[in-house]
């Protein structure tokens, strides 16, 4: 079973990459991140509920970063 510890410092750095001022590339930073949450859940490192917590913070806060600089222009 993989800590809590562990989990909690994922949700850190997906929350540091989702918030991260945009950057050229920042989308491609992004895909990355997605690909490799899939590749820890498919290696048993997280579960299919972590996966989709972490996909959420990533796209949720993504999207609102988005939105908010386009509402800004």
């Amino acid at each position: 079973m993989i800590s809590s510890d562990y989990f909690e410092r994922l949700v850190t750095s997906v929350e540091r990459i989702a918030r991260h001022a945009y950057y050229p590339g920042i989308d491609e930073a992004i895909e990355q991140c997605l690909e490799d949450i899939d590749e820890l859940m498919h290696a048993g490192r997280i579960t299919a509920e972590e996966r989709e917590a972490l996909r959420l913070i990533l796209l949720g806060m993504t999207l609102t970063s988005s939105t908010n600089t386009s509402n800004a222009a």
